[in-house]
């Protein structure tokens, strides 16, 4: 049996798989995906191979993971793509032990998205099921909010602009505002407040989806759910699955977003999940805009980076891509607008 990495010992894991009926361990792989600050394995035994997941067993921790599970399992019996739970000898679906809780999955072979058509409607349609499906799940969720008009965001750009480490930024910054305050308050006017809100994923984006082939079998980390607009979490997929990147730098990222994966993202999820109310699909494009500026804005604040990218260039990228969202929102909203009615002339 080997391990690579350090993010999770061996005797740690092989002292938490004592309270499970997993098998005898054949090799255990530290998973360094994702967030740093959750350390995860890939554990292969005899029976199979199952991916565990670590966390600080905070009381607002436990109480996510408890709200998660509960939303997998429904997911898990509606047949609806999402890994099995794997409840330990005592029959619950998570252990703690030494300020940490631990859960662990059934792994699920896969790869993560690749940029095709065929890839962004199955995303589409899963998102829109994944809304249908829980709607009707009447769960306590005491985590409400989202990117839109958020205090937290403008904070946030306030005091990356005020910072002394980032001299270039306070011009750029107030750019940043404007276009976020623009579009936080286009989206009000349409309604917003009065659409009615439900369990959403909360973090709906590539490396949270595995594929095989073409086909999506996976969707995973249940750890952001919230009670919200569902078109937040509809518009952030937009967003994470239509934007162009494709070279080393930020700085070097074309404007556009991809237009035809999001006509497609859109038809699929209407598909599954008909969005009836017109002011949602004409908010689109200013939502993409304040949850782009709001996923950039939280880690460049406080670190000066975003993953491994210069925050400078990166808040350069996202005023240039939120620039032309801006200037092609109508032609976006006809686009749209004209393939979801050729999509219900059809039905």
């Amino acid at each position: 049996m080997t391990l690579l990495g350090a993010q999770l010992a061996t005797d740690e894991i092989l002292s938490l798989l004592s309270q499970y009926t997993l098998g005898q361990p054949r090799n255990i792989l530290n998973f360094k995906a994702g967030s740093r600050r959750v350390p995860k394995a890939i554990i292969e035994t005899e029976l199979g191979k199952f991916f565990l997941k670590k966390h600080p067993s905070t009381p607002s921790k436990l109480a996510k993971i408890k709200l998660a599970h509960q939303v997998e399992s429904f997911l898990y019996e509606q047949d609806f793509p999402v890994p099995a739970i794997i409840l330990a000898n005592d029959g619950k679906s998570y252990q703690t032990r030494d300020n940490h809780a631990y859960e662990i999955f059934e792994f699920i072979d896969g790869h993560r998205f690749r940029n095709s058509i065929n890839c962004i409607n199955e995303v589409g349609l899963a998102l829109g099921r994944f809304h249908r499906e829980v709607s009707s799940l009447s769960i306590s969720c005491d985590y409400s909010g989202s990117f839109h008009d958020s205090e937290l965001v403008r904070k946030r750009i306030a005091t990356t602009a005020n910072d002394d480490n980032f001299l270039p930024l306070p011009m750029l910054m107030h750019k940043l505002l404007d276009f976020y305050d623009s579009s936080a308050e286009a989206v009000n006017l349409l309604g917003i407040d009065q659409w009615e809100k439900q369990l959403t994923h909360g973090d709906w984006h590539p490396g949270n989806i595995l594929f095989k082939d073409k086909t999506l079998v996976a969707v995973l980390d249940f750890d952001s759910i919230k009670y919200t607009d569902p078109i937040c979490d509809l518009a952030n997929a937009c967003l994470q699955f239509t934007i162009v990147a494709g070279r080393a730098n930020p700085k070097d990222w074309p404007a556009h977003l991809n237009v035809d994966g999001l006509v497609t993202l859109l038809n699929a999820y209407n598909q599954a999940n008909p969005i009836v109310e017109d002011n949602k699909l004409l908010a689109i494009p200013d939502l993409m805009i304040e949850t782009m500026i709001a996923e950039a804005i939280l880690p460049i604040a406080a670190t000066g980076y975003f993953a491994h990218f210069s925050g400078v260039n990166f808040i350069k990228m996202i005023i240039r891509k939120s620039d032309w969202i801006r200037k092609n929102k109508r032609a976006l909203v006809k686009r749209i607008t004209k393939a979801l009615r050729n999509q219900d002339s059809k039905v």
